[in-house]
């Protein structure tokens, strides 16, 4: 299994934009991605999900 790490420096963190984004760019792939910010982890897939994970 891969494993990529990538750490956002902006402090205001990723807005519902690029989430949208995100998601769209990450269904083309098979393999299961998760995104995790303090502790919660969320489907890089599912907008819905994404957005709960990554908002203050």
């Amino acid at each position: 299994m891969r494993e990529f790490e990538f750490t956002v420096t902006e402090t205001s963190g990723i807005h519902a934009r690029q989430a949208g984004h995100i998601a769209a760019c990450m269904k083309q792939f098979k393999a299961e991605i998760t995104i995790e910010k303090s502790g919660k982890k969320a489907n890089a897939k599912k907008i819905s999900r994404l957005w709960v994970c990554i908002s203050k």
